[in-house]
């Protein structure tokens, strides 16, 4: 029997023992607010009725097992229980104040709604099966478990010891604000952390302005990951990290403002990143992306590899934008059909490779490998207005290429001599440049490399520089020349026509394979400054300017010079071939 009414503890009901009893309408079935203490062995508080809950502002303590159990909203200010607590309500549990603690070795709280103003501790807790968990205090065990909840905002501290798992569908870690004696105001950090490896793993959104930490690995799958700044006034940076290896699958998109950490490795994946602040690892880098926007004054390092790859659904092609750094100690690697523009730096201390759709690399930016070679695969188009670098090697294939700004592959020192306007060149690096684009290419930047250029291209038009410290080859279906072309050593072009109206040059041999040669005014220049000059021509030379040859000059291929117009300057030592 209880109070005016029998339990029956087969179906947990209770019915009045008399017919004239007129109900009522409390809102605690069990109110112990007058109480100071309630304390046994094991402790059942059960109120069944639709609505009506308990109201325990009185210190329950039981040297076995608490069992809470209600319809309606249930209030506690301090529990403990030596094995086991178990909460459950259809409504809402929560703690009276700050001040409030529940404790037990073993502790399952269920609810609609959890709402946790002071201490909940245990060696294992569970949380579960809610729609609403609300942390203002502290959650900490052993084993924490919190399962199957709708939506989850901490605002003050979760730590599991030796376990942790976060499951449901949203979750906000946010700020929490309290106040120090004078009255005003502290803000600080949410913080969620285990020592050990954890997952968090939601259905919906992940919205973090606080701390989520690991010490060992950390785990992150959800459809939206967003990680600012709540409020403008915070001093606090968000943050997800681990010590070790830091993982986060989004589904959808994900958008980081403040910190992105691994000790050791980390992996991306995502439809979308957008990042406004600073992602980084001490291990490798693996980001799966259909899109990635590197805003300004914001990072993406790695202390090792970093590796971009890009794919959609569909096959559609994806966009990649950097106005921040993006940066590796070891090998830098893009992979996929993405655009890209960079319009800042992207930078890596071994090699880069880049196979992508297409890359624009704006004025000022830089593309650079500042200790190996640089490689670009573009199935479409590359457009350069900044610097592309690399200290060894620099490879570039394309559709087609419009180079505005400066190629470099190899290191050169230029000093001035002291009294004295002589410049002295040091080569310190040797590199290779090769650029294949398949449609054309059109110069007006600069192209240097220590070592040997070579430029393949259907149609190539130059008004820019070119530059060789060793051989320079040129293949084209059509080549035009307004601009200075060198080689320290032999030069060779091999193109259907040649228009020149400017410096084309070689220390060594200059060869010219051609149905036509133009040299068209009178500043321009065919030579050899020390050897031979074979102008390997099929149908007609026109010639306004100058052909010089150190020694021999060859004109006509077997005899085939159809047409010869002079009206320049032809010096040479002996004449090779002519018709």
């Amino acid at each position: 029997k209880a109070g005016e009414g029998r339990y029956d503890y087969s179906n947990k009901s209770i019915t009045t023992s008399s017919s004239s009893l007129t109900p009522t309408s409390a809102v605690f079935a069990i109110d112990a607010s007058a109480l100071s203490k309630i304390q046994a062995g094991n402790i059942y508080l059960i109120a069944t009725k639709q609505g009506v809950g308990v109201n325990m502002e009185a210190e329950i303590l039981a040297s076995s097992t608490v069992n809470i159990a209600a319809n309606g909203d249930v209030y506690y200010s301090n529990i403990s229980a030596g094995d086991t607590a178990n909460l459950t309500s259809t409504a809402t549990i929560q703690t009276v104040d700050s001040n409030s603690t529940i404790s037990a070795p073993s502790l399952t709280i269920q609810a609609s709604e959890f709402r946790n103003l002071g201490s909940t501790s245990a060696n294992n807790l569970n949380i579960q099966n809610s729609d609403i968990l609300t942390n203002l205090g502290s959650i900490e065990a052993l084993a924490v478990n919190l399962s199957n909840i709708t939506n989850i905002d901490n605002q003050g501290s979760i730590f599991g010891q030796n376990s942790l798992s976060i499951s449901g569908t949203d979750l906000t870690n946010s700020l929490s604000q309290s106040y120090n004696s004078s009255g005003s105001s502290i803000i600080s950090p949410a913080t969620i952390y285990s020592p050990v490896d954890y997952s968090i793993t939601l259905t919906g959104l992940l919205t973090n302005s606080g701390l989520i930490n690991s010490a060992g690995n950390l785990t992150i799958n959800s459809n939206q990951l967003i990680n600012n700044v709540y409020q403008s006034d915070s001093s606090s940076t968000p943050e997800i990290s681990a010590k070790n290896n830091l993982t986060l699958n989004i589904t959808d998109s994900a958008t980081n403002s403040g910190n992105l950490i691994a000790t050791n490795n980390l992996v991306v994946t995502a439809n979308s990143l957008t990042n406004s602040n600073q992602i980084q690892s001490s291990g490798s880098s693996i980001f799966n992306l259909a899109s990635l926007s590197n805003n300004q004054s914001s990072s993406i390092y790695s202390d090792t590899t970093l590796i971009l790859n890009f794919s959609s659904a569909l096959n559609l092609s994806s966009d990649f934008t950097n106005s921040g750094s993006i940066s590796s100690r070891s090998d830098l690697t893009v992979t996929g059909s993405a655009n890209i523009t960079n319009s800042s730096k992207i930078l890596s201390n071994s090699d880069i490779n880049i196979a992508a759709n297409s890359l624009t690399n704006n004025s000022d930016s830089l593309v650079s490998s500042l200790t190996k070679s640089l490689t670009l695969a573009l199935t479409g188009s590359l457009q350069n207005d900044g610097d592309l670098n690399a200290v060894n090697d620099l490879v570039i294939s394309a559709n087609s290429f419009n180079n505005s700004g400066n190629i470099l592959s190899g290191t050169i020192s230029q000093t001035k001599q002291d009294n004295s306007d002589e410049v002295i060149t040091k080569i310190l690096s040797l590199g290779n440049l090769s650029i294949t684009s398949i449609d054309s290419f059109t110069n007006s930047g600069n192209l240097q490399s220590t070592k040997n250029s070579r430029l393949t291209s259907g149609t190539f038009t130059n008004s820019g520089n070119i530059l060789s410290y060793a051989n320079v080859s040129v293949t084209s279906s059509g080549f035009t020349n307004s601009a200075s072309i060198g080689s320290y050593n032999d030069l060779t072009i091999s193109a259907i026509n040649l228009t020149n109206s400017s410096e084309i040059l070689a220390s060594s041999s200059l060869t010219i394979n051609s149905t036509s040669i133009d040299n068209n005014s009178s500043s321009s220049v065919l030579a050899s400054i020390n050897q031979d000059l074979n102008l390997n021509i099929t149908d007609f030379l026109t010639n306004f300017g100058t052909i010089f040859a150190k020694t021999d000059l060859t004109l006509g291929s077997g005899n085939q010079l159809n047409s010869f117009n002079n009206s320049g300057s032809i010096s040479f030592n002996k004449l090779a071939n002519s018709n």
